[in-house]
C-alpha cells in the first residue's frame, strides 16, 4: 500500500511539471512586451473575463494583454479597434487593438486608482457586438 501511495505522488509530481513546463517565460520572450495575460471568452452569447478586477501595482508599466481564447463559440468574435475604454477617460492606460483576438493596454500612469473600462466584441460575420463588460482595473 505504502509504493502504492508514493507511485501516485510521484506520477502527480510528474504530471504537474509537465503542466507547467510550457508556461514558464521570461518578460523578454513574450511577442507583446510582458505583462499580464487576460483571457476573453464568449459563452453562451455573453463575454466573460478571467480576472476581475485586474490588479496592478501603480509603479509598474507592464501591460495588460487581452487575449481572446480560441473555441468553437469565441472564434466567432473578435476585438473591434475600440474593444476596451476607459469610462471616464484615463491617462492611467493607454489601449489598442493589435489583432482581431489580442488588445494591449499599456501602463502609462502611477497613481493608485480604481479605473472603469468597458470591453468589447464584435461578431465576424455581422459585425454586431455582445453587450461590453464593464470591470475595473485596481492599481495600487
Amino acid at each position: 500500500m505504502k509504493i502504492m501511495h508514493s507511485l501516485v505522488i510521484a506520477l502527480a509530481l510528474a504530471a504537474a511539471g509537465c503542466a507547467t513546463q510550457g508556461v514558464r517565460m521570461t518578460g523578454s520572450g513574450r511577442p507583446h512586451g510582458g505583462g499580464a495575460d487576460v483571457p476573453v471568452w464568449v459563452d453562451s452569447g455573453n463575454l466573460s473575463i478571467g480576472e476581475e478586477p485586474i490588479h496592478r501595482k501603480a509603479n509598474s508599466n507592464a501591460p495588460v494583454i487581452f487575449t481572446l481564447d480560441h473555441d468553437r463559440e469565441t472564434d466567432q468574435y473578435k476585438f473591434p479597434a475600440n474593444a476596451v475604454v476607459f469610462v471616464p477617460p484615463t491617462g492611467e492606460y493607454k489601449c489598442a487593438t493589435i489583432s482581431d483576438t489580442l488588445v494591449k493596454c499599456d501602463h502609462t500612469g502611477t497613481a493608485p486608482a480604481s479605473l472603469k473600462y468597458q470591453i468589447s466584441v464584435v461578431s465576424r460575420s455581422t459585425g454586431l457586438p455582445l453587450p461590453p463588460l464593464d470591470p475595473f482595473i485596481i492599481v495600487h
